[in-house]
């Protein structure tokens, strides 16, 4: 029951990405992807005294090799590691005044962090990038911090992978409504050019 968000999400999206899209290789990487990503979350290894959820380190090495095929990769890193340095400045906060979460953690950090990826990214796929990677680096940024004062943390527990995916959930369901109030607005301008030739008749 942990990783429950991480599981619905996947599948939903694995759902989404077999049925609904077009055939093609995009298709065929998305699926295989999210299958090795439900199959990997329940798989640990070991590295430098840290516990690493292989799911975890398929999302990074993904989203970096992604980063490389994007336009304006300069730009698009600096402002990834500018919001990853912010979640970990997030995640240090708590230990300090752990009072302000008013609501929980992983809910608040997605709804956060997912608007904060829509503002900076151009398309569907930016942003996905940037929700994945700046969080997933500000982890990184956080273990490695409080390792140094003895305490142990692992790198993809059940609720960073459920923030994560809650994160891709809300850009989404984002681009489902832009898409359909695009299509909505294209119908009403052709009721609207119809019923003005309608009149001229």
């Amino acid at each position: 029951m942990e990783y429950i968000i991480f599981y619905w999400v996947s599948w939903f999206f694995w759902i989404i990405v077999t049925f609904f899209m077009n055939k093609g290789i995009t298709r065929t990487m998305l699926a295989f992807f999210l299958l090795h990503l439900i199959l990997l979350a329940s798989i640990n290894l070991t590295l430098f005294q840290i516990d690493i959820n292989l799911a975890f380190l398929l999302i990074v090495i993904t989203s970096c090799i992604v980063l490389t095929t994007q336009n304006h990769k300069f730009y698009r890193t600096l402002i990834i590691l500018f919001i990853a340095y912010s979640y970990t400045g997030s995640r240090l906060w708590e230990i300090v005044n752990p009072i302000w979460f008013f609501i929980p953690r992983t809910l608040l950090y997605g709804l956060v962090f997912s608007f904060i990826s829509i503002l900076f990214g151009r398309n569907i796929i930016e942003r996905f990038l940037v929700s994945c990677l700046t969080v997933s680096l500000g982890e990184i940024i956080y273990v490695v911090i409080v390792q140094q004062i003895g305490w142990k943390e692992s790198l993809g527990n059940s609720e960073l992978m459920n923030l994560l995916l809650l994160q891709a959930g809300v850009i989404f369901t984002f681009y489902v409504i832009r898409e359909i109030k695009i299509k909505l607005e294209v119908i009403l301008q052709q009721i609207e050019q119809q019923k003005k030739r309608w009149t001229n008749e």
